[in-house]
């Protein structure tokens, strides 16, 4: 009990003032599954953590990681911006671009067969 009367004071000072922070997850919206999983998974090495759909044929949600980074890919159409002037961006580091260029080894990324206006993307 360290020294406190009751267990409602021991767990209060247990509390750290401040709660931990942990890096963001991006939320990226896709609109061709195939090119995505192509680009991110076979292109650049992201093993896929989970997905979700509601429902059959309903939009992916998926979580992907490599090393320390983590996103989140969308198809649903409220994920994301649908302005292109204020697109979504995010960034990331690597320890040497050499590497991350040399390393994709298990195909090539191909541009998306999406029928949206690259604007609409």
């Amino acid at each position: 009990m360290l020294g406190h009367h009751d267990r409602y004071t021991d767990t209060a000072l247990d509390v750290p003032s401040k709660p931990r922070m942990r890096g963001a997850v991006p939320i990226l919206r896709i609109h061709d599954e195939e090119a995505a999983r192509e680009f991110y998974v076979d292109h650049l090495g992201c093993s896929i953590e989970w997905e979700h759909r509601f429902a059959p044929g309903t939009p992916l949600y998926a979580r992907l990681r490599r090393d320390e980074l983590v996103i989140d890919l969308s198809g649903h159409e409220g994920d994301g911006t649908r302005d292109p002037s204020c697109g979504s961006r995010s960034a990331t580091s690597t320890d040497s671009m050499r590497n991350c260029r040399e390393a994709p080894t298990r195909g090539h990324h191909r541009k998306s067969t999406s029928k949206r206006p690259a604007g609409r993307r």
